[in-house]
């Protein structure tokens, strides 16, 4: 147990050293930006295979029907750089192509890297240290730390304090479809695409082609209460069946 604890401890410091480097290097040219942070995440990825194949190696990367998720994962990037595509010839046709390929691959390194640190990683150490199997509570737990991870958004002055705790709640909601997911499919790959999808299509309007909806718009508290409402409501009427669908014969 003690090695599992170090081995935790380690983890974690390795997500504060990855956010840090982010941090520090978000106001660099955005080329060299989104280049660091693709270096760093395939640096981070190497070390958390290696983790997970010395430490907790278990068939749970090694799903069945694998070619059905590759290809899903596939077309589902094809439809989705398509129509980003479409949207750059409408609002910025002068966009150089190995700008948004590379927004596109940071996304992809990034979505890589947390699921399997999340999905993978934790959420076995939960299951099989910490919970003695218990599944539905290494879910919720591992999606909470995925919630409770995004805290970090709080020192980028990007971002505002109460659009940060949308960002917390929304992550800890799709953490929890995530891993259910993962639980069903076993399929790295597949979730991995899903998650850098939901970064590439959520964020390539404001990262990508730079339109913002005003420069005096702020994100009240009005906002974040419709928002978490929203999110609320979402999570418990469509998220958490769907998650019990995944999950219940596996329990």
């Amino acid at each position: 147990m003690n090695k599992i604890i170090k081995d935790t401890v380690l983890i974690l410091t390795l997500i504060i050293i990855n956010y840090i480097i982010n941090f520090y290097t978000r106001e660099i040219v955005y080329e060299y930006h989104y280049s660091i942070k693709i270096i760093s995440r395939i640096f981070w990825i190497i070390i958390l295979i290696w983790v997970y194949y010395h430490i907790i190696y278990n068939d749970w990367i090694n799903g069945k029907y694998k070619s059905i998720f590759y290809i899903a994962s596939f077309l589902l990037f094809y439809l989705s750089i398509s129509y980003v595509n479409r949207q750059i010839n409408i609002w910025q046709p002068e966009l150089e192509p190995f700008r948004h390929y590379l927004f596109l691959f940071s996304c992809i390194s990034v979505g890589v890297f947390e699921e399997l640190l999340f999905r993978v990683i934790i959420f076995n150490i939960f299951l099989n240290y910490f919970l003695n199997k218990q599944l539905v509570r290494s879910v919720i737990l591992t999606s909470f730390l995925f919630g409770f991870a995004h805290l970090t958004n709080f020192l980028n002055p990007d971002f505002e304090p109460f659009s940060v705790l949308i960002q917390i709640f929304f992550a800890f909601s799709i953490g929890l479809i995530f891993q259910c997911i993962y639980v069903k499919t076993k399929s790295l790959v597949f979730i991995s695409a899903l998650h850098a999808l939901v970064n590439y299509l959520g964020m390539y309007k404001s990262r990508l082609l730079n339109i913002k909806l005003s420069d005096n718009t702020v994100y009240s508290f009005n906002d974040f209460f419709i928002s978490l409402a929203t999110i609320t409501i979402i999570t418990i009427i469509v998220m958490l069946p769907i998650c019990w669908l995944l999950i219940k014969k596996h329990r």
